[in-house]
């Protein structure tokens, strides 16, 4: 037994010896992580330019409608109903609009809120307040006081008149929502979401056979008019300041790029995660914060002109949520930070010209929501950063 053992032995040890020597692969390339590869290393890069600029708002297709006045903004609301198909009769009896206030921005009292027949045709995708401001019957239809509080139900009834005129054929530009003076605003609900609490306008009708019946109706459209006491000038870019802007009801967005010329074509990015201080005393959010999504921009590296920016619709945008009272904001999530990550590696691989990011909120229109984003070296040295997490390839051996 012993004689077997002492070369077995022998040859177990040579093995590892043998197994222990680093030996260059055939390609030359040492793809293992030893003594020839490159460990991890971590940068923080600052904003090496850094804008914003202002487009206008899409007052349609958002979870909210807006009335009432705050941060210098007026906000009215439109409603139009159409869907009267399954009422075979003009014999409409009575009518009740129910909304419901889900929230409220400012600390003023209730106010009156007034109804109008709008006599301006208008599309929910584009509307302003322009279009509707001589377009109304200025004798309100109905009124009703909306509460200082965050949420509530409202049931105003209409002249069943006007929904017979609808019925009739007449013209079916809908509802305006107004006020004469308020201290704050209310937050309700819209038909663009899935689920319940928004509009709806509730019908007691008589059928042509004498019978009576009920039907509610959803609004086929509606949306926010914003009115501002002061906004600046749309698609100019302004660059060089200590702030730049997130507005959900002004639609400001904005622009930054970092230099990453001096990383070589070969890294590897395995980590990407932007910052964004925040200046707290000018920001101001809901409970929900301000979702913002960003964008690498796919054309014009001079930033002269929004009108000609384009973004990479191509691969999907990185998207977090900033709170006014927090000093920074994010991305949070996995997903999200690997979507920043494989938009830098693009940039360094070269892929893709990197023209900068476009940082916009979600919910334009939705809500009074605010971001002020500091760019100032200056102040702390509190600017936009890029932290990259990267390494080279393994060491080539001749």
């Amino acid at each position: 037994m012993k004689r077997l053992f002492l070369p077995a032995a022998l040859l177990l040890l040579v093995l590892v010896l043998a197994c222990t020597n680093e030996e260059p692969l055939p390609s030359g390339l040492d793809a293992l992580h030893r003594a020839n590869t490159d460990s991890l290393r971590v940068v923080t890069i600052p904003a090496q330019e850094a804008a914003w600029f202002r487009r206008e708002v899409n007052p349609g297709l958002t979870a909210s409608l807006l009335v009432g006045r705050h941060d210098n903004i007026t906000a009215r609301a439109l409603l139009k109903f159409t869907g009267f198909s399954t009422i075979d009769t003009a014999s409409v009896n009575a009518a009740t609009l129910t909304l419901t206030q889900k929230g409220r921005w400012g600390a003023g009292g209730a106010f009156t809120c007034t109804v109008h027949k709008v006599t301006a045709a208008w599309a929910e995708k584009s509307v302003q307040w322009s279009e509707i401001s001589g377009g109304y019957e200025l004798a309100p239809l109905a009124s009703f006081e909306i509460l200082a509080q965050d949420s509530a139900t409202y049931a105003v009834e209409l002249p069943p008149a006007v929904v017979n005129d609808w019925i009739g054929g007449s013209d079916k530009n809908g509802l305006l929502l107004d006020f004469t003076g308020a201290d704050m605003a209310a937050e309700l609900g819209s038909v663009d979401v899935s689920s319940g609490g928004y509009p709806t306008l509730k019908l007691a009708f008589t059928t042509k056979k004498g019978e009576a019946d009920t039907v509610t109706v959803s609004p086929a459209e509606d949306a926010t008019l914003f009115t501002w006491d002061q906004l600046p000038p749309v698609d100019v870019v302004e660059r060089g300041g200590e702030r730049l802007w997130l507005d959900n009801a002004r639609g400001s967005r904005a622009l930054l790029r970092f230099d990453l010329s001096w990383l070589a074509p070969v890294v590897t990015i395995h980590q990407a995660y932007i910052s964004l201080p925040v200046d707290t005393t000018l920001s101001l959010t809901g409970s929900a914060g301000l979702g913002f999504k960003i964008n690498a921009l796919s054309k014009d590296s001079t930033w002269l002109s929004p009108a000609e920016m384009a973004v990479d619709s191509t691969y999907s945008a990185a998207t977090g949520t900033a709170d006014g009272s927090e000093e920074s904001a994010v991305l949070a999530t996995t997903t999200n930070i690997a979507y920043m990550s494989n938009m830098v590696q693009r940039w360094v691989n070269g892929t893709a010209v990197n023209y900068g990011l476009l940082i916009q909120p979600t919910g334009y229109g939705a809500d009074f929501s605010r971001i002020a984003i500091i760019n100032d070296s200056g102040a702390g040295g509190r600017v936009p950063t890029l932290r990259i997490t990267y390494s080279y390839p393994a060491a080539v051996r001749f």
